[in-house]
Parts: C-alpha cells; sequence; structure tokens
C-alpha cells in the first residue's frame, strides 16, 4: 500500500528508510522535507514501511543532464522520480514496480505530461519488458559508488496508456 507523508512523524519515517539504505548503498544522505513541490509517498507491507518515494520539481541544474524532446519543454508539467528505495530485507522487483506505479498513478492525479529520473539500466530494461515504455534516454551516464545511472525521461500520458492496456488483458 502506498501512503502520503503528511506527518513530521512519517517523514521521520521516510528519512529513516532513506538514510539507511542509501548508507549502505555508500551514498549522500539528503533528507527530504514536507514543501509545497515535494510529494513523498511511503510504501507499506504487511503494517511495515518499507519503501520511499519522491516527486518533485526538478532543478535547473538537475535538467542539465538530460536531453529534453523539442524546444518547447518550458510549456509542459514535468517532474522528478527521486528518493526510490526500499529496505533491504523487503526488496524484490515487486516493491519498486509497485513505487513506480503509484508514480504514474500520483502524476496522473496531478496532469504530470513527462517524469525525469536518473535510472539504473537494469531497471530501464525491467519497465521496457514488463509495459513496453519508450524511455527518451541521455548520452550521458552518471556514475555514482560504480554504480551507472542513466538520465531519462518518461511521457506520463503513455505510460499510463500502457498500464491501462496492461490492465485491461488481465481482466
Amino acid at each position: 500500500m502506498i501512503v502520503q507523508v503528511q506527518t513530521q512523524q512519517q517523514l521521520e519515517i521516510f528519512n529513516k528508510i532513506l538514510g539507511e539504505n542509501w548508507r549502505k548503498q555508500g551514498f549522500f544522505e539528503d533528507p527530504s522535507r514536507l514543501e509545497v513541490d515535494n510529494h513523498l509517498f511511503l510504501l507499506e507491507k504487511e503494517g511495515t514501511c518499507v519503501g520511499t518515494l519522491e516527486l518533485k520539481s526538478p532543478k535547473a541544474e538537475t535538467l542539465e543532464f538530460f536531453e529534453l524532446p523539442g524546444t518547447q519543454m518550458d510549456q509542459y508539467k514535468i517532474l522528478e522520480i527521486d528518493k526510490l528505495s526500499i529496505q533491504e530485507d523487503s526488496r524484490g522487483l515487486g516493491g519498486m514496480i509497485e513505487l513506480f506505479e503509484a508514480a504514474v498513478d500520483i502524476g496522473k492525479e496531478l496532469s504530470v505530461d513527462y517524469f525525469i529520473q536518473f535510472m539504473r539500466k537494469s531497471f530501464i530494461r525491467v519497465l521496457t519488458r514488463r509495459y513496453g515504455f519508450k524511455f527518451y534516454s541521455s548520452s550521458q551516464v552518471l556514475i555514482e559508488n560504480n554504480n551507472e545511472f542513466i538520465p531519462v525521461l518518461l511521457d506520463v500520458k503513455d505510460a499510463i496508456e500502457k498500464f491501462e492496456n496492461l490492465q485491461a488483458k488481465v481482466e
């Protein structure tokens, strides 16, 4: 279940989970705050919070990593998927996909046109195989702690359509 972070207590849980996960991977801790342009979420499994997701307006320096299609991107609503994290003992593809699906649902609610994210190649392949997503990726690769992250852009309306088509096939 996905829970939106709205209280200080939930924020503390969010930052605790994120901090533990990032320290284990050797990343710099970057605590989140409850702000107008930040949308924070917790993934809850069996009554325990095990994952985090942050959707936020990207900073100008973040956008520099992305090769955005077209010259008129300022007319679109773009959010960055950030702090997508799951505790080690709860990891597995299911939790990451649940968080990513929640991001797309939230993107629909917020009328987002595009998501940007620094994504691992393996996760790009999984999402492409599972949903048929077409990611616009930059030729740049960001390497942090021996992990390669590719700056990608995802058309949210296309992702919603792919989710709906997949659900229709299941039903």
